[in-house]
């Protein structure tokens, strides 16, 4: 009980430190970051486009081939995630709501004494996030295994934007060369994720049903 009073009681004190550092506001005002926001939500309006052209082809199949007619209707519910997902993750990046998870944690193991250590911790979230993203994309492939060839693009883009999200979020040093908040390579990891599920889109509202 003991333990775990002071764990809560931790918990609420970094809790209030990470709301005191963290400000809701633009979190990136540069030319750059607002292109990529554009993006983002041109994005969505693909994914939407695509989901109701999905809907569309179901429609239009369900007499002549209903087993096709189903693998649309999956489809249009991945673009609908699809869609909902770059929304968020639009609104976020200017908003840097992950920002303060990472103040969260941050806070967190300085009040458990671990900061120190917060190289190793690191090191474990990093290994814990890439197999928590591992489990997450297999148990989709699964859900959309039947349209899976289909499915990859729009998968790979959201898996490669929100991995370098989360690590970001989970970075526990306020300097990190590599994912430095202003690198050109930030910018183009982000930009690489939301080109993957924009192409996907329009690729996907241009091709015929497989016969």
């Amino acid at each position: 009980m003991a333990i775990s009073a002071i764990s809560m009681h931790s918990i609420a004190l970094a809790a209030s430190t990470a709301y005191g550092r963290w400000h809701l506001g633009i979190g990136d005002p540069t030319v750059i970051a607002w292109i990529i926001v554009a993006a983002y939500f041109f994005s969505v309006y693909l994914a939407h486009a695509t989901n109701r052209a999905c809907q569309a082809k179901a429609s239009e199949l369900n007499q002549s081939d209903p087993r096709e007619a189903q693998n649309q209707r999956l489809l249009a519910k991945l673009w609908l995630v699809v869609a909902m997902s770059m929304l968020l993750l639009g609104i976020n990046k200017q908003l840097d709501l992950h920002a303060l998870f990472g103040e969260l944690v941050r806070g967190l193991i300085q009040q458990e004494g671990w900061y120190k250590d917060r190289h190793r911790y690191q090191v474990i979230f990093t290994w814990a996030i890439v197999f928590l993203g591992a489990l997450t994309v297999s148990l989709t492939l699964y859900w959309l295994r039947s349209v899976m060839r289909r499915a990859l693009g729009p998968i790979l883009g959201l898996t490669l934007i929100g991995s370098f999200v989360i690590l970001r979020a989970g970075s526990f040093n306020h300097v990190d060369l590599l994912w430095n908040v202003n690198s050109v390579l930030n910018s183009a990891l982000e930009f690489a994720g939301i080109g993957v599920v924009g192409v996907s889109a329009m690729l996907a509202r241009r091709a015929d049903p497989p016969s």
